[in-house]
């Protein structure tokens, strides 16, 4: 599978010309990419924020502030909304895509309608794996984001999970509260957990994810190598990462509840705005929402 950037997409593009051709009436619903574009899935904010590093954008600088509206970041912005528009409207992405919640890719890749889905977690792996394991080892396979347009290696977005203790509790015991998240949390416990769920979640603890499951994942018949955890743990240990931009201003949790980014998206796909005008719109949206943050 090719992993330059234009070349990479164009690869299921071709696949799906391939299987139409193979058998029109088999495979006239069958599409090369499962990208989810909808308003309402949380998948698309990862979609976009992936894509837009790709282009070389960021929203906010590091301390905090918005730069999506200047020059260059713009630009990535445009450029992202294009290839979201451009894709769905080729005709090679799901035209329910607009309407897919997050497990709608996942429910389209195991009924075999799309060839492809970038997915923010081994969720569809995991699923084959306690359900088919033919199709788990050999049926199927995690492969990385392609290099950016401008060839660079991508930067992979993380999200880390954190636990709260919600200071108005019905349960005020706050110690025995603190000795559960440290229950849960003892490495060869927590471990475990993460592995019952065939590496659904990677643990952000180093000596936890030192533990050869990681990086060999799981053992098939006859020694079949396992074809999506060792991916995935290159990608956490060995590939850059950044977490999602909460960290630097809170404001972009209401951006993400909103889906500003898949309201930009509905402008470009359904009401056909060029990228550009989407663009603006969503980013006065997110100036807008940090000036009223509170």
């Amino acid at each position: 599978i090719p992993m330059k950037w234009d070349e990479h997409w164009a690869y299921w593009k071709k696949a799906q010309d391939a299987l139409r051709k193979k058998d029109p009436a088999k495979y006239a619903k069958v599409y090369g990419i499962g990208m989810t574009e909808s308003s309402s899935a949380s998948d698309t904010i990862y979609n976009f924020e992936m894509a837009l590093l790709s282009f070389g954008g960021t929203v906010f600088s590091e301390d905090g502030k918005v730069v999506a509206d200047q020059g260059a970041n713009r630009d990535a912005i445009v450029k992202t909304l294009k290839f979201f528009a451009d894709m769905f409207n080729s005709g090679y992405v799901p035209p329910d895509t607009l309407n897919w919640s997050d497990g709608d890719n996942n429910a389209n890749f195991h009924s075999k309608s799309i060839v492809m889905t970038p997915n923010p977690s081994v969720s569809i792996p995991a699923h084959q794996f306690f359900n088919n394991p033919d199709n788990y080892f050999n049926k199927s396979a995690t492969i990385e984001w392609p290099d950016g347009p401008d060839g660079k290696k991508p930067t992979y977005m993380v999200a880390v999970k954190t636990i709260l203790i919600p200071k108005d509790s019905a349960n005020k015991d706050v110690p025995l509260a603190k000795d559960f998240i440290k229950f849960v949390l003892e490495p060869k416990r927590f471990g475990e957990y993460i592995k019952g769920a065939n590496g659904r979640w990677f643990p952000a603890f180093k000596d936890v994810a030192a533990d050869p499951f990681f990086a060999k994942g799981q053992a098939g018949k006859g020694g079949s190598v396992d074809p999506h955890l060792p991916t995935v743990t290159r990608i956490y240990l060995e590939r850059p990462t950044r977490v999602f931009e909460h960290y630097k201003n809170p404001a972009n949790s209401q951006i993400y509840a909103e889906n500003v980014w898949g309201k930009a998206m509905s402008r470009t796909n359904v009401d056909k705005w060029p990228a550009d005008k989407a663009a603006d719109e969503a980013i006065g949206r997110i100036k807008t929402i940090v000036a009223q943050w509170r």
